[in-house]
């Protein structure tokens, strides 16, 4: 009798095991191809990104290129093209800098390891070193760049740098999405 009662249990738990069995393999499938679901949408950002990111630093470095050439050659109508070249060169330049130090900013967020250098300092002088980086690009698109700056503003404590990059990039957004010929207004 004992041994009828225990393969009775054992047969019981035989057949619950597999609908138990069923389920937990089914929801570690289902935990799996979230994962592969997740990291596949993770590496297909990455690699959008990368691919923004270097297009917008070609878009500088043939600019940079193309302006040393006609300078390194004399291809260029004088003294004061050349000059006018080079001030496009450093202004690209710049631009890449800057866009680099975003790329690098952004990865720092990333890992939780952004720092800012607060310090004193005038925000119209730090507007305008970020419009002049972007004149050439507005130029280029032969849009226009209004800009309004109150008079003696009060000194700001801000980090000069990553408000330029902000200013820059806010710049490039308004030249990108806003087609040739319209106004940039800072």
């Amino acid at each position: 009798e004992e041994l009828r009662a225990q393969a009775e249990t054992e047969h019981l738990l035989g057949v619950l095991l597999i609908p138990v069995s069923t389920v937990i393999i089914a929801v570690g499938l289902g935990v799996v191809w979230l994962s592969v679901r997740a990291e596949r949408r993770a590496s297909q950002l990455k690699s959008d990104f990368i691919a923004n990111v270097s297009h917008e630093l070609k878009t500088p470095l043939s600019l940079i290129r193309m302006f040393g050439e006609l300078i390194a050659t004399g291809k260029h109508k004088g003294e004061g093209s050349a000059r006018e070249y080079a001030g496009i060169i450093t202004r690209e330049s710049e631009r890449l800098a800057h866009l680099i130090d975003n790329v690098l900013d952004f990865a720092r967020l990333e890992r939780g390891k952004a720092s800012y250098n607060f310090a004193e300092g005038r925000l119209d002088e730090v507007v305008e070193r970020a419009l002049d980086v972007c004149r050439y690009r507005l130029d280029k698109e032969k849009m226009r760049l209004r800009t309004e700056i109150e008079d003696e503003l009060p000194p700001v404590r801000m980090d000069e740098d990553a408000m330029a990059l902000v200013l820059i990039n806010l710049v490039d957004n308004a030249v990108k999405y806003a087609g040739e010929g319209g106004e940039v207004a800072v």
